[in-house]
């Protein structure tokens, strides 16, 4: 059974979250600093018997952080109580793993009478000795490097955590792991998850080392157990247990994942209880800042932020590699002239890709327009993107104007997609993130960017702020397939463009001051016919001057 992925309003916050199967309620949250993603396959597992939510806990995943700088677990706990509200729950079963068991410990002593049976999955019994060494040296900080060398450093430190914990004291003997090597996805999947959040990385881990159980256990009065496998980093924790009430059970498992799993769907089924919860609410939107919503189209989920409740009046596509989150501050700056929409284009981030057919992908976007929009809007495009923006004009009627912000144009670039494309699949040293930034760091610095000749250099300022060039690594290594797949389709697109006659709107250029700015959107302009070509600086500012004229 596949799952479906939602935003769920909690006051001014949003809780993405995973949701599969039908019946009574059963709650997964994760282990830090991992999201959602991690409890998928259970999630699915569970769902032919329950109606199942995996929830990315508050500043992790594509959830919003809490709204206090230090959160500690009882926030966390408060916080899925919220969303139990808003999901119309009104008692559940939960399963949480490591930092997520805490959770559930602490949501069933401050809710006592909303939890009705819980997993504990690598349950943490700290000494004040490891806390102290834990939060002084174990959780350090992850910030975005000009030069890219935080990535080869946060795979090692990944990687090292499986030879030896903690990673951070060095590889002595004592602290050898008995364990396995996770794949390259599975490292993969890790590196991306931390990435998204970067330095947040850091404050739910922080609260489950200040976080004291003990207490909490010991007065447990609901049907629970506490388990860990063999290849559980916290798998000798369960020596450290206090004298538990009798209903809690203490299971050991071995490696074998097919029977841990089974153990945890036969003791849900015995345990779970209340009534069936119901479908997954609509997405509310929040008034005074952008918020998203997962919507189908064309039966493929689009993730669309929007800073209104009314449909868009400016549309806007990002660049590629890129996402909506980067065009939050053109978005802001734009909203006083109409509600603006921002898809995650088709194979990013929360996106669905639709394959590589150039037909099928503007096909989706045609029908995202006709959900979202206005009858009379503006299309703003920018770099890769631009071929779509021009397309969509040419197709739809009720477009009242199209800017292309520094417009990139493949033209003659002998096999583009796959040399453009950095990487498809990790590989188990991480060079894979080395070269899917260098590729965005590049692309500033020349165009073609794989070029990298003396021909291909751009000059002047350029946007090489980490943060943004971090923010482009993260949208090609979500979903690497689905990212090489938009690149495949919008190459076709533009191999199709000399069949298409003249757009029917008018259209603006903001191009960069150099030659190679220069030469994009004179070629852009012999195409699509005379209209207004300017020059614009590099970042948002520059923009919103031309565009709020």
């Amino acid at each position: 059974m596949t799952h479906t992925r939602h935003f769920l309003t909690v006051g001014q916050r949003q809780l993405h979250y995973r949701h599969a199967g039908t019946g009574k309620p059963l709650l997964l949250l994760h282990a830090c600093p991992k999201s959602s993603l991690e409890q998928a396959p259970l999630l699915e597992r569970l769902a032919r018997n329950f109606s199942v939510y995996a929830f990315d806990i508050p500043g992790y995943g594509d959830s919003d952080p809490v709204s206090h700088d230090i959160p500690e677990i009882e926030d966390f706990a408060d916080d899925a109580a919220s969303a139990m509200n808003e999901l119309g729950i009104d008692a559940c079963s939960m399963y949480g793993r490591h930092t997520g068991g805490l959770i559930a410990l602490e949501f069933g002593r401050r809710h006592p009478r909303r939890l009705n049976s819980a997993i504990f999955d690598g349950f943490p019994i700290f000494s004040d000795e490891e806390r102290r060494r834990f939060l002084s040296g174990y959780l350090q900080p992850l910030v975005p490097m000009w030069d890219g060398l935080h990535l080869p450093g946060l795979w090692a430190r990944i990687r090292e955590n499986y030879l030896f914990f903690p990673w951070n004291e060095g590889p002595e003997p004592a602290h050898r792991n008995d364990l396995s090597m996770p794949a390259a996805y599975q490292l993969h999947a890790t590196a991306v998850d931390m990435l998204k959040i970067m330095d947040r990385w850091r404050l739910g881990y922080a609260s489950a080392f200040r976080y004291h159980p003990q207490a909490a256990l010991t007065s447990v009065n609901f049907p629970a157990m506490i388990m860990a496998r063999r290849d559980d980093l916290l798998y000798p924790h369960l020596a450290r247990l206090p004298d538990l009430p009798d209903c809690v059970s203490v299971e050991a498992h071995s490696y074998d994942v097919n029977a841990w799993a089974d153990r945890i769907e036969s003791f849900f089924k015995e345990t779970v209880s209340g009534t069936a919860a119901p479908a997954p609410p609509r997405t509310q939107s929040i008034s005074g800042r952008a918020w998203s919503e997962i919507i189908k189209v064309n039966d493929q989920p689009v993730r669309v932020r929007r800073n209104g409740t009314n449909k868009g009046d400016i549309l806007i596509l990002h660049d590629i590699p890129g996402s909506s989150a980067l065009e939050d501050r053109l978005a802001n700056g734009l909203a006083k002239q109409g509600n603006v929409v921002v898809p995650d284009l088709p194979g990013i981030g929360l996106s669905a890709a639709p394959g590589t057919d150039a037909d099928r992908l503007l096909a989706l976007l045609a029908e995202l327009v006709r959900l979202t929009m206005t009858d009379k809007f503006t299309i703003i495009a920018r770099g890769l993107s631009a071929r779509l923006g021009i397309r969509l004009a040419q197709q739809l009627t009720g477009i009242k104007a199209l800017t292309l912000i520094k417009p990139l144009v493949v033209g003659d670039i002998e096999n583009f997609a796959q040399r453009h494309i950095a990487a498809r699949e990790p590989d188990n040293e991480g060079t894979h993130l080395t070269r899917m930034w260098y590729s965005v760091r590049d692309g500033e610095l020349y165009w073609p960017w794989f070029e990298r000749t003396r021909e291909s250099i751009r000059y002047g300022e350029r946007q090489l702020d980490p943060a943004m060039l971090n923010s482009k690594v993260v949208a090609m290594a979500e979903n690497p397939n689905g990212y090489g797949n938009l690149v495949e389709a919008v190459n076709k697109l533009e191999n199709m463009m000399d069949r298409i006659p003249d757009p029917r709107v008018p259209v603006t250029i903001l191009h960069d001051d150099d030659v190679i700015g220069h030469s994009m959107a004179e070629k852009i302009r012999q195409q699509v016919g005379p209209g207004p070509n300017m020059i614009v600086g590099p970042g948002s500012e520059a923009e919103l001057s031309f565009l709020r004229r």
